[in-house]
């Protein structure tokens, strides 16, 4: 386990975070350019005759297909998620875009495309921004795999694959789960689908023409129907809850932090780094083209309809949905969802309670939880469940992290997250956290907040505001929950009964007094310094702290010296019965 004896202990994740900007740039080039250039390769000998001799069909469906699904794949693997495995496929994957790049090189610079009335040197552009991308995805692979984590030892890659030994199923993929309406959510998707597909196809179809207005609008109505289908593919938390009977893991947030769907016209914005010279759809055509034209032309133009903002939204909804992503792998993802959204957001399966319910059903969810992931908010109702955490010692399984602040709001996110934190001091006024919270600096770096028993915070920070920090943040919180905890105590009679306390540090006190780890107040029985726990070399001990009425270990009563305790002896203190359970066994349960 990874100690530290201040405050605070801050963990630098900006250089992965980088990192990962310039690789997640690579996904959305992978799945939209790439996947226009699988999808105009395959329909092209339809619309053009010189396509369908045996030479160039044979290079296009046996060689150029399959290395392009090929990449195509590697990248809608790695959408919404940090995953090493895809990793690995990715130092396959840019070399192939790198020969399919240099492919299309050649193919300009002989000349073919000077027949197709399209100006050459714009079609370099897409090619060069392939050929780059592919460099810079390779060189962005081999650092993560390489790069060290601050305080931890390791690179980010054995840390990543650490915490995916912890996985369990998916769950929520069971075809036995009731959706919210999967048959109006199969109608949005194929409509939603045709209107993309068609955006696409259309200039290879009709040569172009005046048509760029009408592709974007039909194209963003497109993504918005695919959107609104993954909603309605949603599950209900209580339909989850029935099937999947892991530990919940419970996100709580403001609705007002709820993701929204809002991208723009993509004319208003260039389209993956491509010039508005080389998607004019005016400028490079020529109206005496007697066939379609090349590839390369065709696939930037069918790329634009939709635009980044569009992309990213369908690709890559929200953090929301890469917590989920992440997180149903360890337990069902639930949340409460907003009354005003019958249709569920994308993300956490939700449950609408009314405001009679919703506060003893969100303690009871916290009670069985395994861990609460909440975004810091501004609002007396986050506050309330904040605090509520804190009173009911299950502080220990919180992952507290600040919402993503994008778009105009990002020329505030200084004062929006300073604001944030200062609503979460309210609820930590009055315990052993509140001095190590007053002692935060730049909060505009911090992405998620740990508690340790003994008072001190773990800071996850990154100086780039990338999507992908918060999520890596997210990813690192929710690993040293599982791994830097040498056994848990689960409250089985008294007053701690139905409650759980990973042993975070090396050594652990019991008692009432407000400065112990384990804080037992309503016992009368318990000893302000009642007993320590103590883990050295893999081994754990308690001792008494002259307590008294005596330390316990199954039902026998300590003497002056410390006695080993392994899993499933039973500690009690007063009238308080603890059972020590393995940290690590606790959270490798698989699902139902």
């Amino acid at each position: 386990m990874v100690r530290s004896k201040k405050p605070i202990r801050e963990i630098d994740i900006s250089r992965p975070a980088a990192a990962l900007f310039f690789l997640r740039f690579m996904d959305y080039l992978l799945v939209i350019v790439c996947g226009n250039f699988v999808v105009l390769l395959l329909v092209m000998p339809l619309v053009d005759p010189e396509m369908r001799h045996g030479p160039q069909l044979a290079l296009n469906f046996l060689l150029l297909v399959p290395l392009l699904s090929f990449v195509v794949y590697t990248g809608w693997r790695h959408v919404g998620v940090i995953d090493v495995g895809v990793w690995r496929a990715y130092l396959i994957a840019f070399p192939l875009l790198l020969f399919f790049s240099l492919f299309m090189a050649w193919d300009l610079f002989t000349g073919s495309t000077n027949h197709t009335g399209l100006i050459p040197d714009r079609s370099w552009w897409l090619v060069l921004l392939m050929s780059i991308g592919a460099v810079v995805g390779f060189v962005a692979v081999l650092l993560l795999q390489k790069m060290p984590v601050a305080t931890f030892g390791v690179s980010l890659m054995e840390l990543l694959k650490d915490l995916g030994s912890y996985r369990g199923e998916r769950a929520v993929a069971a075809k036995k789960i009731k959706r919210i309406d999967a048959p109006r959510g199969i109608v949005f998707a194929v409509v939603g689908g045709i209107l993309i597909l068609g955006s696409a196809l259309t200039p290879l179809v009709t040569g172009g023409g005046d048509l760029s207005g009408n592709l974007q609008k039909a194209g963003l109505v497109g993504c918005f129907l695919l959107i609104t289908a993954r909603r309605y593919f949603q599950v209900s938390a209580d339909s989850l809850l029935a099937v999947d009977k892991r530990k919940p893991i419970l996100f709580l947030r403001s609705f007002a932090d709820d993701e929204q769907v809002k991208f723009t016209d993509s004319e208003k914005g260039s389209s993956y780094g491509l010039p508005d010279q080389l998607l004019d759809w005016n400028s490079a055509q020529d109206s005496n083209l007697d066939r379609p034209e090349d590839p390369v032309a065709v696939a930037a133009r069918s790329s634009r309809p939709l635009g980044w903002n569009a992309s990213k939204a369908l690709l890559d909804f929200s953090l929301e949905t890469r917590l989920s992503n992440h997180f149903t792998y360890f337990g069902p993802f639930i949340a409460v969802g907003s009354p005003k959204e019958p249709v569920p957001q994308i993300g956490a399966a939700r449950a609408i309670l009314s405001d009679d319910e919703w506060q003893a059903r969100v303690m009871s969810w916290a009670s069985k939880a395994s861990a609460v992931v909440m975004y810091s908010g501004k609002s007396r109702w986050v506050t309330w469940e904040l605090a509520k955490l804190v009173n009911t010692n299950r502080i220990a399984k919180l992952i507290l992290m600040i919402p993503e602040v994008k778009g105009w709001r990002s020329i505030l996110s200084g004062e929006d997250i300073a604001a944030r934190i200062e609503f979460a001091e309210q609820a930590f006024m009055n315990t052993k956290w509140r001095k190590s919270l007053a002692a935060l600096q730049a909060s505009r770096d911090i992405r998620a907040l740990l508690f340790r028993s003994d008072g001190s915070l773990v800071v996850i920070k990154s100086r780039p505001h990338n999507r992908d920090s918060y999520h890596l943040g997210a990813l690192i919180a929710h690993y040293i929950l599982l791994k830097e905890s040498s056994a848990t105590l689960v409250g089985v009679g008294g007053t701690v009964k139905g409650q759980e306390f990973p042993v975070d540090t090396d050594i652990f006190h019991i008692g009432a007094a407000p400065d112990n780890n384990l804080i037992i107040k309503q016992d009368d029985y318990v000893s302000g310094r009642h007993a320590l726990l103590c883990y050295r070399k893999g081994n754990l001990s308690i001792a008494d702290q002259h307590s008294k009425n005596g330390t316990f270990v199954n039902d026998v009563r300590l003497g002056d010296a410390p006695v080993a305790v392994t899993v499933g002896d039973q500690i009690r203190v007063g009238q308080s019965t603890l059972e020590v359970a393995h940290a690590e066994d606790k959270n490798r349960r698989r699902a139902a």
